[in-house]
C-alpha cells in the first residue's frame, strides 16, 4: 500500500509527517526505522503521525517515532512542524492548535508563516519523572562514566533530559558522554542529553544527543530543558535565545507553575510517495 508523506525540518531538526487523520496508516518499527535511514529510506530524525484525537478537548492527536522505530512523547521542534502542516494543509482553519500526545495536549500557536510558538509543558524536576534513578537527595547530580565525571541535573518536559554544561567539548566526548548516559542503569528509559554553553543570562549555545538518534542539528524540548535548569539556578533570565547548529530558537518560562514555550521556524521541504507496511 502507497501512502502520501511530507519530509519537514526545523533548524535542520528533520521529519517526515503521516497524515492518518485522511490516510490509513499503523505503521510497523521495522517499517520507521526503514523509512528514517539517510542511506536507504527517505532519513529523518523523527517521523510525525497526526491522527483523530481521543481527548475531545485537542484538535488532532500526535505522535511521534524516533528513528530507531520506538514511540516517544515529546518534540517540540516536531509540534512546530506540524502546526505548519495543518495550516498548510487547510486540517483546521485555527490559528491556536491543541495536539494530543499519549502524555498531555499541547498547544500550537501559528503566529505566522515564519513563527510557530509551542506550550511544551510545565518542566518537571522530580528525578522519577524522567525517571532517573537517583542516589543523591538534590540536584546537582553525579555520575562516574568510563572516562568523565559528570555534573549534571534532569527535568522532565513531556520527555526525559540531562543537562550539563560544557567547556571545549569535542564531539567525541558528547557522543562518549550521550552514549554512556543513554545507557547507565539510573536512566532506565533513556534520556536526552543537553550540552550548555552560556553566553549571557538571556543567550546560551547548546548540542543535543537526542535519544535513539544521536546528534541533532536541533532540538526544540532539549532547549526548554536546558533554560528551565538555568531558570531554576537562576543564571538565566525567562526569555533566552538558543543557538544550536541549525539555527535560533525562542524559549521564555513565565512562571514555575506555567508551561514553558517555545518559539522558532517550521519548513516544508517536499511531499512525496512512499509504500507502507503495517504492524
Amino acid at each position: 500500500m502507497s501512502i502520501r508523506i511530507t519530509k519537514m525540518h526545523a533548524l535542520g531538526n528533520d521529519f517526515v509527517v503521516l497524515d492518518a487523520v485522511r490516510q490509513k496508516i499503523n505503521p510497523a518499527k521495522k517499517w520507521i526505522q526503514e523509512l528514517s535511514d539517510r542511506h536507504r529510506g527517505v532519513g529523518c530524525d523523527q517521523a510525525l503521525m497526526i491522527t483523530t484525537p481521543q481527548n475531545k478537548k485537542a484538535d488532532f492527536g500526535y505522535r511521534i517515532f524516533n528513528a530507531d522505530g520506538n514511540e516517544v512523547f515529546q518534540c517540540g521542534n516536531g509540534a512546530r512542524c506540524v502546526g505548519l502542516f495543518i495550516s498548510q494543509e487547510k486540517l483546521s482553519d485555527k490559528k491556536i492548535i491543541y495536539l494530543e500526545t499519549s502524555r498531555d495536549i499541547m498547544r500550537v500557536n501559528l503566529i505566522n508563516n515564519d513563527e510557530v510558538q509551542v506550550d511544551i509543558a510545565i518542566p518537571n524536576f522530580n528525578p522519577s519523572s524522567l525517571p532517573f534513578k537517583a542516589t543523591e537527595k538534590k540536584s546537582p547530580y553525579h555520575l562516574q562514566l568510563k572516562n568523565h565525571a559528570i555534573e549534571f541535573d534532569v527535568v522532565s518536559v513531556g520527555n526525559p533530559h540531562c543537562v550539563l554544561q560544557r567547556d571545549n567539548l569535542s564531539q567525541a566526548d558528547v557522543i562518549e558522554i550521550g552514549q554512556g548516559l543513554n545507557h547507565h542503569v539510573a536512566f532506565p528509559e533513556g534520556v536526552n542529553v543537553g550540552f550548555v554553553k552560556i553566553v549571557s543570562r538571556n543567550h546560551i549555545e547548546l548540542c543535543v544527543y537526542e535519544r535513539g538518534v544521536g546528534i541533532t542539528l536541533a532540538c526544540g524540548s532539549g532547549a526548554c530543558a536546558a533554560v528551565a535548569v538555568g531558570c531554576r539556578h537562576e543564571y538565566l533570565d525567562t526569555a533566552v535565545t538558543v543557538t544550536q547548529s541549525g539555527g535560533d530558537v525562542r524559549v521564555s518560562w513565565s512562571s514555575q507553575d506555567a508551561p514553558i514555550q517555545l518559539s522558532g521556524s517550521a519548513t516544508r521541504v517536499f511531499d512525496t510517495v512512499v509504500d507502507h507496511f503495517e504492524k
